[in-house]
Order: C-alpha cells, then structure tokens, then sequence
C-alpha cells in the first residue's frame, strides 16, 4: 500500500543519513555537517511516527469503507482536525492500560514458570545454574510477547469504534441505545458534538463517482 512505501521511503533515507554521519564523524572537522545531518535525521524519524500513528486509521477506513488510501488519509486528516485531541488522548490511556495489562501477563507468566521449576521434577533444572531466573525471564517475555500482540486485536477494535462514531454515531443509537448514551455523554463531557444523522458513506459514493 501507499502508507508501507511512504514509510519505507522515509527508513530508506534515514539509513543513507546514518551512514553519511558516520562518514563524517570519521572524517575530522566535519562537526557541523554531523549536526546538520542529524537534525534532518530526527526530523525524518519524527514524521516516521506520525505517518505510522496516521497508517493505523487510514487502514481502518480502507477496510470499512473500501477507500483508497489517499482518500483514507484525507478523512483521518479531517478526524484529527475535529477530534484530534479525544483520539490522542484516548490512544494515550488504552496504550498504557494495554501495557499494562501485558506486564501484568508477563509478571504471572514468570511466576507460573517459577512454579513449574519448583514442582517439576529436578532433570528440568540438573544443566542450570538458575533456573528459577531462566524460567521466569523466558516465560515472562512469552507472557509479555504474547499480551501484547492479543491486545493489538483490541487496539484496532478500539480505533475503528473510534471512527465509526465520529463518522456517524447515530447507528450506534439505533442499534445499541444504552451504549450511546453512555458514550455520547462522554463525548460531550470532553466538549465534541455529535454528528447529526448523516451517512459517511455518502463520501464513499462521492469518491467512487469521481
């Protein structure tokens, strides 16, 4: 897709800086040029970011709507424009609970594997020095691996019930009335109005038209 070559493009070009800098770093007096080169090199990493957080719900419009992806990335730029702030915001918080939640995981992994070394029979651990360490660094990352990749699943959940009801939240009061009411009074809480009763796949017909 566009989105994996725009970001291939930047990577590509932040790989030829690193080099260059350590051209220049082994050639002396080229201080200023090493600066220059490192400025555009965090510059580069930078919009790296944003186009990989913007990649995440241009994706999730290309597979609700079936939009191209340039397309998709005018729309995530008018959603960042109107909600920009709740949609980081709430990003923020699900990426810290899902964090935790993964080392909570990955801490009861190492103690399941603490507790497996204990009860086990001892040719588990006759090659080992430490095997109550080995154990719960190994099964602590699987936990902590294994966390986060089922709570991806739930991240993009999170994101495309995000654009859903940015776009057109009057579905979500036709088809769960108690859940919109509880989500548009924090919606307005945080000072966003609701969309009236609109279609954006109207848009959708709009793009395919042209």
């Amino acid at each position: 897709s566009f989105g994996a070559v725009f970001v291939s493009i930047i990577e590509t070009i932040v790989l030829i800086i690193q080099y260059f800098k350590r051209l220049s770093k082994a050639s002396p007096g080229n201080c200023c040029l090493g600066c220059f080169l490192s400025c555009i090199q965090c510059c580069l990493v930078c919009c790296e970011a944003i186009l990989d957080y913007i990649n995440k719900y241009a994706f999730v419009y290309v597979g609700i709507w079936g939009y191209s992806y340039l397309w998709a990335g005018k729309q995530v730029v008018t959603l960042f424009a109107h909600h920009g702030f709740v949609v980081v915001g709430a990003d923020f918080f699900i990426d810290f609970v899902f964090f935790m939640n993964s080392f909570i995981i990955g801490l009861v992994s190492a103690g399941f594997g603490i507790l497996l070394v204990e009860i086990g029979p001892n040719s588990w651990d006759e090659h080992t020095t430490s095997p109550k360490l080995v154990a719960a660094l190994v099964s602590g990352i699987a936990g902590l691996f294994i966390g986060t990749i089922v709570f991806s699943v739930v991240d993009g959940a999170n994101k495309s019930v995000m654009v859903l009801f940015s776009e057109n939240p009057h579905v979500l009061e036709i088809t769960h009335p108690d859940e919109f009411k509880r989500l548009s009074a924090s919606w307005s809480l945080l000072g966003q109005d609701i969309k009236a009763g609109e279609d954006s796949t109207d848009d959708s017909a709009d793009q395919n038209d042209a």
